[in-house]
Protein backbone atom coordinates (compact mmCIF):
# COMPACT_ATOMS: atom_id res chain seq x y z
CA UNK A 1 0.00 0.00 0.00
CA UNK A 2 1.37 3.41 -0.93
CA UNK A 3 2.18 5.86 1.88
CA UNK A 4 -0.48 8.31 0.65
CA UNK A 5 -3.11 5.58 0.99
CA UNK A 6 -1.85 4.60 4.42
CA UNK A 7 -2.39 8.15 5.66
CA UNK A 8 -6.06 7.97 4.65
CA UNK A 9 -6.87 5.27 7.22
CA UNK A 10 -6.60 5.32 10.99
CA UNK A 11 -3.53 3.30 11.92
CA UNK A 12 -2.48 2.67 15.50
CA UNK A 13 0.86 1.29 16.71
CA UNK A 14 0.02 -2.17 18.03
CA UNK A 15 3.00 -2.34 20.39
CA UNK A 16 2.91 -5.72 22.21
CA UNK A 17 0.07 -7.06 20.10
CA UNK A 18 3.01 -7.77 17.80
CA UNK A 19 3.85 -10.70 20.09
CA UNK A 20 0.75 -12.51 18.87
CA UNK A 21 1.82 -11.91 15.28
CA UNK A 22 5.33 -13.19 16.00
CA UNK A 23 3.97 -16.37 17.59
CA UNK A 24 1.52 -16.94 14.74
CA UNK A 25 4.30 -16.45 12.20
CA UNK A 26 6.52 -18.96 14.00
CA UNK A 27 3.74 -21.54 13.75
CA UNK A 28 2.96 -20.61 10.14
CA UNK A 29 6.61 -21.10 9.21
CA UNK A 30 6.58 -24.52 10.90
CA UNK A 31 9.44 -23.63 13.22
CA UNK A 32 10.18 -26.49 15.61
CA UNK A 33 8.67 -25.17 18.82
CA UNK A 34 10.73 -27.59 20.88
CA UNK A 35 14.02 -26.51 19.33
CA UNK A 36 16.48 -24.40 21.30
CA UNK A 37 16.66 -20.73 20.35
CA UNK A 38 20.44 -21.08 20.16
CA UNK A 39 19.95 -23.38 17.18
CA UNK A 40 18.73 -20.35 15.19
CA UNK A 41 20.50 -17.22 16.43
CA UNK A 42 23.46 -16.24 18.58
CA UNK A 43 22.35 -15.64 22.17
CA UNK A 44 24.19 -15.69 25.50
CA UNK A 45 25.05 -19.17 26.73
CA UNK A 46 22.61 -18.93 29.63
CA UNK A 47 19.72 -18.54 27.14
CA UNK A 48 20.92 -20.83 24.36
CA UNK A 49 18.94 -23.92 25.44
CA UNK A 50 15.63 -22.13 25.99
CA UNK A 51 12.92 -23.77 23.90
CA UNK A 52 11.07 -21.66 21.35
CA UNK A 53 7.76 -22.82 22.85
CA UNK A 54 8.71 -21.68 26.34
CA UNK A 55 9.95 -18.31 25.09
CA UNK A 56 6.65 -17.77 23.28
CA UNK A 57 4.69 -18.39 26.47
CA UNK A 58 7.05 -16.40 28.73
CA UNK A 59 8.22 -19.44 30.70
CA UNK A 60 11.84 -19.75 29.56
CA UNK A 61 13.52 -17.91 32.44
CA UNK A 62 14.32 -14.76 30.46
CA UNK A 63 14.42 -11.16 31.76
CA UNK A 64 12.16 -8.26 30.82
CA UNK A 65 14.04 -5.11 29.83
CA UNK A 66 10.94 -2.91 30.22
CA UNK A 67 11.75 -2.23 33.86
CA UNK A 68 15.47 -1.65 33.48
CA UNK A 69 16.44 1.91 34.51
CA UNK A 70 18.95 2.10 31.67
CA UNK A 71 16.20 1.24 29.17
CA UNK A 72 13.95 4.04 30.45
CA UNK A 73 16.82 6.49 30.00
CA UNK A 74 17.96 5.11 26.66
CA UNK A 75 14.59 5.37 24.90
CA UNK A 76 14.76 9.15 25.34
CA UNK A 77 18.46 9.71 24.80
CA UNK A 78 19.85 7.18 22.30
CA UNK A 79 19.13 5.09 19.24
CA UNK A 80 17.49 1.67 19.65
CA UNK A 81 19.84 -1.05 20.84
CA UNK A 82 21.01 -3.63 18.34
CA UNK A 83 20.05 -7.22 19.11
CA UNK A 84 23.57 -8.10 20.27
CA UNK A 85 23.61 -5.06 22.57
CA UNK A 86 20.31 -6.14 24.11
CA UNK A 87 21.57 -9.68 24.59
CA UNK A 88 24.76 -8.46 26.29
CA UNK A 89 22.63 -6.51 28.76
CA UNK A 90 20.18 -9.37 29.24
CA UNK A 91 23.03 -11.76 30.03
CA UNK A 92 23.91 -9.62 33.06
CA UNK A 93 20.32 -9.27 34.33
CA UNK A 94 18.60 -11.26 37.02
CA UNK A 95 16.35 -13.94 35.55
CA UNK A 96 13.36 -15.86 36.91
CA UNK A 97 13.29 -19.64 37.28
CA UNK A 98 12.48 -21.43 34.02
CA UNK A 99 8.98 -22.84 33.97
CA UNK A 100 7.40 -19.95 35.83
CA UNK A 101 5.47 -17.26 33.98
CA UNK A 102 7.53 -14.08 33.65
CA UNK A 103 6.60 -11.65 30.91
CA UNK A 104 9.74 -11.14 28.85
CA UNK A 105 10.25 -8.58 26.12
CA UNK A 106 13.82 -9.84 25.79
CA UNK A 107 12.43 -13.25 24.93
CA UNK A 108 10.31 -11.87 22.12
CA UNK A 109 13.28 -9.90 20.82
CA UNK A 110 14.90 -13.32 20.38
CA UNK A 111 11.82 -14.60 18.54
CA UNK A 112 11.91 -11.57 16.25
CA UNK A 113 15.58 -12.23 15.50
CA UNK A 114 14.79 -15.87 14.69
CA UNK A 115 12.02 -14.89 12.28
CA UNK A 116 14.19 -12.33 10.52
CA UNK A 117 17.10 -14.79 10.32
CA UNK A 118 14.89 -17.48 8.75
CA UNK A 119 13.17 -15.22 6.24
CA UNK A 120 15.99 -12.78 5.51
CA UNK A 121 13.42 -9.98 5.76
CA UNK A 122 12.41 -7.32 8.27
CA UNK A 123 9.79 -8.04 10.91
CA UNK A 124 7.08 -6.16 9.00
CA UNK A 125 7.96 -7.77 5.67
CA UNK A 126 7.87 -11.19 7.34
CA UNK A 127 4.48 -10.56 8.95
CA UNK A 128 3.11 -9.15 5.71
CA UNK A 129 4.22 -12.12 3.61
CA UNK A 130 3.18 -14.76 6.14
CA UNK A 131 -0.05 -13.39 7.62
CA UNK A 132 -1.28 -10.12 6.10
CA UNK A 133 -1.06 -10.81 2.37
CA UNK A 134 -2.60 -14.31 2.54
CA UNK A 135 -5.54 -12.85 4.49
CA UNK A 136 -5.89 -9.89 2.12
CA UNK A 137 -5.33 -7.35 4.91
CA UNK A 138 -4.06 -3.99 3.65
CA UNK A 139 -4.82 -1.34 6.31
CA UNK A 140 -1.41 -1.82 7.90
CA UNK A 141 2.07 -0.34 7.85
CA UNK A 142 5.50 -0.78 9.40
CA UNK A 143 6.24 0.69 12.81
CA UNK A 144 10.00 0.70 13.13
CA UNK A 145 11.27 4.15 12.10
CA UNK A 146 10.40 7.73 13.15
CA UNK A 147 8.73 8.42 9.78
CA UNK A 148 6.25 5.62 10.50
CA UNK A 149 4.47 7.93 12.94
CA UNK A 150 3.19 9.85 9.90
CA UNK A 151 0.80 7.01 9.01
CA UNK A 152 -0.64 6.85 12.53
CA UNK A 153 -3.63 8.67 13.97
CA UNK A 154 -2.72 11.60 16.21
CA UNK A 155 -2.19 10.82 19.87
CA UNK A 156 -3.49 12.89 22.76
CA UNK A 157 0.13 13.41 23.83
CA UNK A 158 3.42 14.23 22.11
CA UNK A 159 5.02 11.08 20.74
CA UNK A 160 7.58 12.63 18.42
CA UNK A 161 10.36 11.95 20.91
CA UNK A 162 9.86 8.16 20.71
CA UNK A 163 11.71 6.10 18.12
CA UNK A 164 9.45 3.17 17.11
CA UNK A 165 12.56 1.03 16.75
CA UNK A 166 12.58 0.80 20.54
CA UNK A 167 9.84 -1.81 20.22
CA UNK A 168 12.66 -4.33 20.12
CA UNK A 169 10.23 -7.24 19.96
CA UNK A 170 8.87 -6.02 16.62
CA UNK A 171 5.42 -4.66 15.89
CA UNK A 172 3.33 -3.04 13.16
CA UNK A 173 0.74 -0.28 12.79
CA UNK A 174 -2.79 -1.26 11.82
CA UNK A 175 -6.37 -0.05 11.76
CA UNK A 176 -8.95 -1.39 14.18
CA UNK A 177 -10.69 -3.29 11.40
CA UNK A 178 -7.43 -4.80 10.11
CA UNK A 179 -6.50 -5.96 13.61
CA UNK A 180 -9.85 -7.67 14.06
CA UNK A 181 -9.58 -9.33 10.65
CA UNK A 182 -6.06 -10.46 11.42
CA UNK A 183 -6.92 -12.19 14.70
CA UNK A 184 -10.08 -13.72 13.28
CA UNK A 185 -8.12 -15.01 10.31
CA UNK A 186 -5.34 -16.50 12.43
CA UNK A 187 -7.65 -18.26 14.90
CA UNK A 188 -10.13 -19.47 12.26
CA UNK A 189 -7.51 -21.76 10.77
CA UNK A 190 -7.53 -20.08 7.36
CA UNK A 191 -3.72 -20.03 7.32
CA UNK A 192 -2.63 -22.97 9.50
CA UNK A 193 -3.84 -25.12 12.38
CA UNK A 194 -4.03 -22.63 15.28
CA UNK A 195 -4.25 -25.33 17.97
CA UNK A 196 -0.61 -24.90 19.12
CA UNK A 197 -1.20 -21.19 19.68
CA UNK A 198 -4.09 -21.93 22.05
CA UNK A 199 -2.28 -24.31 24.43
CA UNK A 200 -2.87 -22.07 27.42
CA UNK A 201 -1.60 -22.19 30.99
CA UNK A 202 -3.03 -20.20 33.91
CA UNK A 203 -1.31 -17.01 35.02
CA UNK A 204 -1.60 -15.02 38.21
CA UNK A 205 -3.04 -11.73 36.97
CA UNK A 206 -4.84 -10.02 39.87
CA UNK A 207 -7.17 -7.25 38.80
CA UNK A 208 -7.43 -8.28 35.14
CA UNK A 209 -10.80 -7.97 33.43
CA UNK A 210 -10.21 -11.33 31.73
CA UNK A 211 -11.99 -14.15 33.60
CA UNK A 212 -9.81 -17.23 34.16
CA UNK A 213 -6.70 -15.58 32.70
CA UNK A 214 -4.02 -17.57 30.96
CA UNK A 215 -1.23 -17.17 28.45
CA UNK A 216 -0.75 -19.45 25.47
CA UNK A 217 1.73 -18.89 22.63
CA UNK A 218 1.76 -15.13 22.17
CA UNK A 219 -1.86 -14.92 23.28
CA UNK A 220 -3.52 -13.68 26.44
CA UNK A 221 -6.43 -16.03 27.03
CA UNK A 222 -9.66 -16.23 29.00
CA UNK A 223 -11.07 -19.60 29.96
CA UNK A 224 -9.45 -22.71 31.47
CA UNK A 225 -8.47 -25.41 30.73
CA UNK A 226 -9.49 -24.45 27.18
CA UNK A 227 -9.49 -20.85 26.05
CA UNK A 228 -12.83 -19.24 25.27
CA UNK A 229 -11.24 -15.99 24.11
CA UNK A 230 -7.72 -15.12 22.99
CA UNK A 231 -6.02 -11.84 22.17
CA UNK A 232 -3.39 -9.43 23.41
CA UNK A 233 -2.83 -5.93 24.68
CA UNK A 234 -0.29 -3.33 23.79
CA UNK A 235 0.72 -0.07 25.35
CA UNK A 236 3.41 2.49 24.72
CA UNK A 237 3.96 6.19 24.22
CA UNK A 238 0.68 7.79 23.15
CA UNK A 239 -1.48 4.68 22.79
CA UNK A 240 -3.19 1.81 24.59
CA UNK A 241 -4.58 -1.13 22.62
CA UNK A 242 -6.33 -4.45 23.10
CA UNK A 243 -7.80 -7.05 20.77
CA UNK A 244 -9.84 -10.10 21.72
CA UNK A 245 -11.29 -12.89 19.57
CA UNK A 246 -13.30 -16.00 20.12
CA UNK A 247 -11.01 -19.01 20.21
CA UNK A 248 -12.49 -20.33 16.96
CA UNK A 249 -11.88 -17.03 15.17
CA UNK A 250 -15.58 -16.54 14.58
CA UNK A 251 -15.49 -12.96 15.83
CA UNK A 252 -12.95 -10.41 17.00
CA UNK A 253 -13.07 -6.99 18.61
CA UNK A 254 -10.28 -4.40 18.91
CA UNK A 255 -10.44 -1.40 21.21
CA UNK A 256 -7.82 1.33 20.82
CA UNK A 257 -7.20 4.59 22.66
CA UNK A 258 -4.94 7.44 21.47
CA UNK A 259 -3.81 7.97 25.05
CA UNK A 260 -2.74 6.26 28.27
CA UNK A 261 -5.80 4.57 29.77
CA UNK A 262 -6.54 1.59 32.01
CA UNK A 263 -6.24 -1.39 29.68
CA UNK A 264 -8.98 -3.14 31.64
CA UNK A 265 -11.47 -0.67 30.17
CA UNK A 266 -10.46 -1.82 26.69
CA UNK A 267 -10.61 -5.47 27.72
CA UNK A 268 -14.15 -5.02 29.03
CA UNK A 269 -15.14 -3.27 25.80
CA UNK A 270 -13.84 -6.19 23.74
CA UNK A 271 -15.29 -8.86 26.02
CA UNK A 272 -18.71 -7.20 26.26
CA UNK A 273 -18.90 -6.90 22.47
CA UNK A 274 -18.07 -10.58 21.95
CA UNK A 275 -20.47 -11.74 24.67
CA UNK A 276 -23.26 -9.64 23.16
CA UNK A 277 -22.60 -11.14 19.74
CA UNK A 278 -22.63 -14.67 21.16
CA UNK A 279 -25.92 -13.97 22.97
CA UNK A 280 -27.44 -12.65 19.75
CA UNK A 281 -26.32 -15.69 17.81
CA UNK A 282 -27.71 -18.00 20.50
CA UNK A 283 -31.06 -16.18 20.42
CA UNK A 284 -31.22 -16.32 16.63
CA UNK A 285 -30.38 -20.00 16.79
CA UNK A 286 -33.30 -20.65 19.15
CA UNK A 287 -35.67 -18.70 16.92
CA UNK A 288 -34.73 -20.59 13.79
CA UNK A 289 -34.04 -23.98 15.36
Amino acid sequence: MAPSTLRSVQLFPLYSIGKSLAAATAVALAIDLDAAVGDFVAVPERFRRARVRDVLRHRAGLPDYGGWPEYQVAIRESSPWRFDELMDRAARAAVPAPGTFHYSNAGYAIIRSILEEITGATFFETIRATLLAPLGITEVGPFAEPDDWRACVASESDVTWYHPGWVLTGTIAASQVATEELFAGILSGRLFDPAPLLETLPVDAPGTALPEPGYALGLMTSGLPEARYAGHGGGGPGFTTFVLATADGGAARASFSPGAVDQNALIRDCRDALEALEALEARDGRLTG
